[in-house]
């Protein structure tokens, strides 16, 4: 078998263990970040977002188009982490005053805007489900099953451990 009949290996694929050798440093996010204070972090967006009118313009249109405020705050928290400007722990702890901004900045535009945020906290019980109630998000009527079970709860409260009533195993001083 000569030199030129062995199979060649194709360059398309890495080399096993080249990500051991390569530069770690290829993209923003794997250098340390621009801006390393919420505070910094909040007025660069701030200024950003304010100054510039192409940048708040886009931001109003987008919510008079319904686009959530909080879709466009996650966006451009994950467009600053992607960029290096700050690290994904300073874009959490920047939600929420990014959000409160871009609320502003809608009700300054007079712009009706969403804030993208659930506030149905009811959550469908067991029983729920077993009656075979609809799916309808307004209050649903409590089914058969449902009515048990809060007749249930009623006759039978439930106790901490030991049997004893929940009320008396609560510490009254919390504080210590």
């Amino acid at each position: 078998m000569e030199l030129s009949d062995t199979p060649k290996r194709g360059n398309d694929g890495p080399i096993p263990g080249e990500n051991f050798t390569s530069d770690t440093k290829n993209y923003p996010w794997h250098r340390p970040p621009e801006i390393t204070g919420i505070d910094e972090a909040i007025e660069y967006l701030g200024g950003k977002m304010l100054t510039k009118k192409k940048v708040r313009n886009g931001l109003i249109v987008m919510m008079e188009l319904g686009t959530p405020i909080a879709s466009i705050t996650e966006t451009v928290i994950l467009q600053g982490v992607m960029n290096g400007k700050w690290t994904v722990d300073i874009g959490l702890l920047i939600a929420g005053p990014i959000a409160r901004l871009l609320e502003m900045m809608a009700k300054d535009a007079k712009v009706e805007y969403v804030m993208g945020i659930d506030e149905d906290e009811s959550v469908p019980s067991k029983y729920f489900f077993e009656s075979g109630s609809s799916s309808d998000k307004k209050s649903p009527k409590p089914g058969k099953l449902e009515k048990q079970a809060l007749e249930d709860i009623k006759s039978n409260p439930p106790t901490g451990g030991l049997g004893a009533p929940m009320e008396e195993e609560l510490p009254v001083d919390m504080e210590n």
